[in-house]
């Protein structure tokens, strides 16, 4: 509610658009980095214990390793749900 009341009260375009970026960043993923492989590794136990998480940080059983693209399908998939229901067009 209050990110809809802000995006009432003040956007100045539509909100497919403000949400464009962060669905392209989500389906095109990014490049793992040395220090985001480190963080992972150190952080897998955690990340990995129920088994959504193993799903998303070790989506191919394993830590993706430096200069992997590591996408986030599910993401873009919630953002472009949220925009259609809360928003539509």
């Amino acid at each position: 509610p209050g990110i809809a009341e802000v995006f009432n009260r003040f956007a100045t375009m539509p909100w497919e658009n403000l949400c464009d970026p962060a669905v392209q960043w989500a389906e095109e993923g990014h490049v793992v980095s040395s220090f985001e492989y480190g963080i992972l590794e150190v952080m897998k136990s955690s990340n990995t214990y129920f088994p959504s998480g193993r799903a998303f940080f070790t989506p191919d059983g394993f830590t993706p390793r430096v200069g992997d693209r590591f996408r986030n399908g599910s993401l873009a998939r919630t953002i472009k749900n949220l925009a259609d229901v809360i928003w539509p067009s």
